[in-house]
């Protein structure tokens, strides 16, 4: 049975997504606790709420574009990059080799939370199932519920973090 740490944060800090230097501050602080959670915990896996870079980029740009051009000036600085951006944990996953799986269902914008929660508890499941340690990286709203999915269902041992 897997021991999973389920992490809640915010998703601004998943990923290198915009020009805040505020947010760019905790995405480092989230970069060192993510390497050194890894380091310590040597999970076989990471499983996290990301979405696909390109969609995530995509989304973002749209949001950008409904800011009216009378408040642009009151969001200078945080202006979102211009390229797709991979998450911290999968490029951490792809640098030391350990499983990356992106559990964020493809529908969860049609979805509610609650629903969101049960699929990425079951996605978890499927593909780490068989795993000793795994970290999962889900926005903060989920984080209690999939640990408790995960308990509860699945019978698995969790552990649950906030990264704010």
């Amino acid at each position: 049975m897997p021991s999973p740490l389920i992490i809640g944060t915010d998703h601004a800090f998943q990923r290198h997504q915009d020009l805040s230097a505020k947010n760019a501050a905790k995405r480092n602080a989230f970069d060192e606790f993510l390497s050194a959670t890894i380091a310590a915990r040597k999970p076989d896996g990471i499983a996290e709420e990301a979405g696909d870079d390109q969609e995530v980029c995509e989304y973002l740009k749209a949001q950008e574009a409904e800011i009216p051009e009378e408040w642009r000036a009151l969001f200078a600085g945080t202006e979102i990059v211009d390229s797709p951006q991979p998450t911290i944990a999968k490029l951490i996953a792809g640098t030391i080799g350990v499983r990356y799986a992106d559990i964020r269902p493809t529908t969860a914008l049609n979805m509610t939370i609650s629903q969101r929660d049960e699929a990425m508890a079951r996605a978890t499941h499927e593909r780490f199932g068989n795993a000793q340690s795994v970290l999962v990286i889900v926005g903060d709203k989920h984080r209690t519920e999939v640990a408790r999915i995960l308990h509860d269902e699945y019978g698995w041992t969790t552990e649950t973090v906030c990264f704010l």
